[in-house]
């Protein structure tokens, strides 16, 4: 059995009261099945573990939980254990002798840290968005500069010194390469673990979802659909709002810790994202929860679809959204035969396939 130190910045065991993305969701699967067959240390800055507590096989090292031990509980807590994480984790690196270092996007440059003095060590660096790449152009901003102070570097000469790198997408994979990364880069899709539910007969489209108001994820576009398309019911889950809110023919619902139970009962699920999607979980939330769903071209969407034109809007574009759309109004189940094909192309973004990726990736086949 080996040693492995995970070093990520937060890590939440239970998601029901905290909001959380998919590579954070991604993370504690991969811990919790790795323990299953190898010693798993963890140290974050935030978090719901305890400091030097087992939960679910992982032994927790969580910063904010230690200075509440010894601070009456603040806000300023949160602010310390980001700052001092850096300083805990190489401590811990020499306190339990990693044979593999798992980093964060932010905590890349720890695990180089360490490997000058213990050559042994391998660091893998799980990287599931474009942050090393936010010094280039615009994104040179204070926020981001905030965090390299916070967190040390995390850009593409600290990335091209680690070990193995593992992203989440073949798009997010020739991202990185063409962007000068050198260093061998493996894709564990993000687990998805979610029943396949069957994809139900349709005699008419009634309900139309998406997840998120965010303006990148889509909800412009959303919104003109919906004007457009009146006598159907469009719903936003996980708006940010504290209670239903209907406007229009659109209902917003508030955060969902479990998503899928409402992305299951819509009649068409849409991912109008604006943005280019490291992977886009959401699609295939949509998929195993036995909705039929349309996605922009950007980013590792279309992956998701197995690249089928069909269902990929392409440039995004509002009339095509409509003319997609008006199609699937006019016959539900034109695409059926391939959204069934989907169901078991979507098996590649299960948890046990991910897991299958990482056990190679530290020698245990």
């Amino acid at each position: 059995m080996k040693k492995i130190l995970a070093i990520f910045p937060s890590f939440y065991f239970d998601h029901s009261e905290v909001k959380v993305g998919g590579g954070e969701i991604s993370n504690k699967l991969i811990l919790e099945m790795v323990s299953k067959e190898h010693f798993v240390f963890l140290i974050c800055a935030t978090g719901d573990g305890g400091w030097k507590e087992k939960n679910r096989g992982i032994v927790v090292y969580n910063l904010q939980a230690l200075f509440n031990k010894f601070f009456k509980k603040n806000k300023f807590n949160n602010y310390f254990s980001k700052i001092f994480l850096k300083f805990f984790s190489i401590i811990l690196c020499f306190y339990i002798k990693p044979n593999f270092i798992f980093s964060g996007t932010y905590t890349i440059s720890y695990g180089n840290f360490y490997k000058l003095f213990n050559k042994k060590v391998k660091n893998l660096a799980f990287v599931r968005a474009f942050e090393h790449f936010e010094s280039n152009g615009k994104n040179n901003n204070f926020k981001n500069n905030l965090k390299k102070f916070i967190y040390g570097n995390y850009n593409i000469n600290e990335l091209n010194k680690v070990d193995q790198i593992v992203v989440n997408s073949c798009f997010l994979k020739n991202y990185y390469i063409t962007n000068g990364i050198s260093q061998p880069i493996s894709i564990a899709y993000p687990g998805v673990c979610l029943q396949q539910l069957p994809l139900r007969p349709l005699k008419k489209i009634v309900s139309v979802g998406m997840v998120s108001d965010a303006p990148h994820k889509g909800i412009e576009i959303f919104k003109k659909l919906a004007s457009r398309f009146k006598e159907l019911e469009f719903h936003v889950i996980g708006a940010k709002v504290d209670t239903l809110k209907n406007v229009g023919n659109i209902t917003y619902h508030p955060w969902q810790s479990k998503p899928e139970i409402l992305i299951s009962q819509m009649d068409l699920f849409l991912v109008p994202s604006q943005w280019s999607e490291p992977f886009g979980r959401v699609s295939v939330e949509g998929i195993r929860s036995g909705t039929r769903v349309l996605v922009s071209d950007k980013g590792g969407l279309p992956e998701t679809v197995n690249y089928n034109t069909d269902i990929v809007i392409e440039d995004n574009e509002i009339n095509n959204w409509i003319e997609k759309i008006n199609i699937l109004l006019s016959n539900p189940n034109i695409y059926d035969d391939f959204y069934k094909k989907l169901h078991s192309h979507s098996q590649n973004y299960t948890e046990n396939v991910q897991y299958k990726v990482i056990l190679e990736l530290i020698g245990q086949e």
